[in-house]
This record gives structure tokens, sequence and C-alpha cells, in this order.
């Protein structure tokens, strides 16, 4: 669709071109040099990518998504997972939970940065313990950030998901989620 754009645009310039020439008489604002640059600029910054091509921007947006969970993967690798399986948060200097604080129970979340920690200190099955969940949403973000970086290299996404199976996958996490913190409480 995008090289119909440019083509039309070609044409309309292709006719003032014609035009300018058919009025000598007046004197045209741009040259028809300028023309002729302006049509090629048209034709080339107008059309889409090739189908199945990701724009510049798309790929800058994936890399830059995949460079910021490098960074988080960086950040929980440097930390030591909280022998308690959860508090390893506070290593950042973000306050103590704020349900533990107040109720003396853990929230649904709590252990999830400490699940990550252990992801990346290669104990899987201490995070799958910690907190099952985070470590379903720690292997995620590892897929996301191969596909995000190799989709942005390769300026092709390198598979395709369905926001159905998204939403199914987000749902499955916070439901783990869920039911791991129901069980805590009922135990604890």
């Amino acid at each position: 669709m995008g090289w119909r754009r440019a083509a039309s645009i070609d044409v309309i310039l292709s006719l003032q071109t014609t035009w300018i020439v058919a009025e000598p008489d007046l004197q045209p604002p741009i040259n028809l040099a300028m023309l002729r640059v302006l049509s090629r600029f048209a034709a080339s910054h107008l059309a889409e990518p090739r189908p199945g091509r990701l724009s510049g921007r798309d790929r800058w947006l994936l890399g830059l998504a995949g460079t910021a969970l490098l960074a988080v993967f960086t950040t929980a690798a440097c930390l030591r997972p909280d022998p308690r399986g959860w508090g390893t948060h506070t290593q950042l200097g973000l306050p103590p939970c704020t349900s533990v604080a107040l109720f003396g129970l853990r929230c649904p979340a709590c252990g999830m940065t400490t699940s990550w920690a252990a992801v990346f200190h290669g104990r899987l099955l201490d995070a799958l313990r910690i907190h099952t969940g985070g470590t379903l949403l720690a292997v995620l973000a590892t897929v996301a950030a191969v596909w995000s970086l190799g989709s942005a290299v390769h300026g092709r996404m390198l598979w395709r998901v369905k926001e159905s199976t998204m939403l199914i996958t987000a749902a499955i996490v916070v439901g783990v989620s869920v039911v791991q913190w129901l069980g805590r409480i009922l135990t604890e």
C-alpha cells in the first residue's frame, strides 16, 4: 500500500513538472531538478517496508526492549537471593514488604525478586519453590529478550504470538502466583 502512495506522489509531481514546462512565463517556486529530488525522496521514504520486514523504528524499539530486559537480568544476577525466600528487593534500596509489616502475611508478589535472583544464579528448583509465578515470568522474559533482540537484528519477527496466547500465558502466571500465595497463607 505504501508503494502506491509513493507512486501517486510521483505522478502528481510529474504532472506539476509538465504544468511548469507548459507555462514558461510563470516563475516556478522550485525548479524541475528539485521536483525530481522530492519525487525520489517521497518514493523512498513514504513507502512501507517490504512485507514481513520491520520498520527502522520497530527494530529500535525491539532492541531497546531486549536491552532493558538484559539490564533487569543483570540486576537479578547481582542480587543475593534472601535465604528466607523473600526480601531480596531490599538490596535495591526498596522498603520491606508493606503486607508483611502491616498484616504479618506475605503478599502474592513476595518472593518474586528472590526467585528471579535464584533463576539467574542457576538455582531453578529453588526459584520454583520460592515463587513459581516469578520463575515462569523470568523464563518468559528470557524468551522475550531473545525474541526482541533477534527480531531487531534480523529485521523481521522471529515468530508471531497471538494476542490470545499472550493473555492465556499472563493468566497462567497470575493464577499460579495466587494459588501459591493462598497455599502459603493456609500453611503459615
